[in-house]
């Protein structure tokens, strides 16, 4: 076995007792509460108490990796959801863990397990350990205070047919949407959304086997973070753009939620060999202009602008190469980013990204449908 995936484990053998939040597979009834204002070394840690959600309530922990040469890419969710805070398709079990993907050929694939024995996290400064019971699924994570964690996500479902392991060794420091990872900052992305990106680029291997098909690779780009609230997600959001890449030594985030109660929202991150350029929800921190639609309503080309602390301006194009999940109110694409900082040098590499469909009115979000 290559010796860092053993990391995690080994340093998280520190994980401290205390931090450790245990919830049944069951929904809470009653009222829960969010974790808007950030507690340290928690931005990765359960975001809703008592534990479980209620009804109405939602905490996810999203992964995903992508294929920087096929049309290869997993996204793996886990969930502790209500089924008004988050549709994910399952009524009285908060706690599943959701897949979705497409093999080479292009063909998607969408399979979901309920872990029936309910969820374990334990988060501190050492990192986090995360286990939904029952489902064959875990991950662990190291600490996110050197910006070089290590995390690992371990399936082994023989209900679904998924087994392997996915890696991810980070090459960027996380953040929060509006600041560094730093305690008593705001977490609210929009309104009743938090939103944290412990790993906002990675470098990935991937080692599964889908029912009968290896899924393998190591050429492609990962991606971690979660989002909770305590309010029905569709309530606060309407439509949005999202997506992540490297590019030559910078590492980039977008995110746009218009929502319907105060708005558009925006957070932008760049970061540069290890180091924060930007993580700001400033509203003019970052433009989001969608350049070619098709049809269907599928983006083809989006152009970003993000304004740097520094004063200078990273631009970048980003087209779609496939579309890779599609429902009736947003597409998920691997596609191609050209940019850098304006004026210097730009550099060519794959995206994973999200977009609303433009032609869709009256939005209301089912991540299944």
């Amino acid at each position: 076995m290559k010796l860092y995936l053993l990391l995690p484990i080994l340093e998280l053998f520190s994980v401290v007792l205390s931090a450790t939040v245990s919830f049944p597979a069951r929904l809470h009834d009653g009222p829960v509460v969010g974790e808007f204002f950030s507690v340290g070394n928690n931005l990765d840690g359960p975001k809703i108490s008592p534990g479980p959600a209620n009804k109405t309530s939602f905490d996810w922990w999203h992964f995903d990796v992508a294929s920087a040469n096929t049309k290869e890419y997993i996204a793996i969710v886990f969930f502790n959801a209500g089924p008004e805070g988050y549709k994910t398709g399952v009524k009285d079990t908060p706690t599943i863990v959701d897949f979705t993907g497409s093999f080479a050929n292009g063909t998607e694939f969408h399979r979901l397990v309920e872990a029936q024995g309910g969820a374990t996290i334990s988060a501190s400064e050492y990192g986090i350990v995360g286990a939904w019971h029952g489902s064959g699924c875990s991950f662990t994570g190291t600490s996110l205070a050197r910006g070089r964690s290590v995390y690992t996500l371990a399936i082994a479902s023989r209900t679904i047919g998924i087994k392997g392991i996915v890696t991810f060794q980070s090459r960027s420091p996380a953040h929060y949407a509006c600041s560094p990872d730093l305690p008593s900052v705001n977490e609210e992305f929009s309104p009743g959304v938090g939103w944290a990106n412990a790993i906002p680029d990675a470098i990935v291997d991937v080692d599964l086997r889908v029912g009968d098909t290896s899924f393998k690779f190591t050429d492609g780009i990962g991606y971690h973070d979660k989002n909770w609230g305590v309010k029905p997600f569709s309530m606060s959001t309407v439509s949005w753009y999202w997506g992540h890449a490297p590019l030559g030594p910078f590492s980039v985030v977008w995110f746009q939620v218009n929502s319907s109660e105060r708005g558009t929202h925006t957070a932008g991150y760049v970061a540069m060999e290890g180091s924060i350029l930007q993580a700001s929800c400033v509203q003019d921190s970052l433009d989001i202009t969608p350049k070619k639609v098709d049809e269907h309503g599928v983006v083809r080309h989006l152009s970003l602008r993000f304004k740097l602390d520094n004063g200078t301006a990273f631009v970048a194009e980003v087209t779609t190469q496939s579309v890779v999940l599609e429902s009736s109110k947003f597409d998920r694409m691997i596609g191609t980013i050209t940019g850098g900082i304006e004026g210097q040098a730009s550099y060519e590499a794959t995206t994973l990204f999200e977009a609303t469909k433009l032609n869709t009115a009256n939005i209301s979000y089912n991540y299944l449908s």
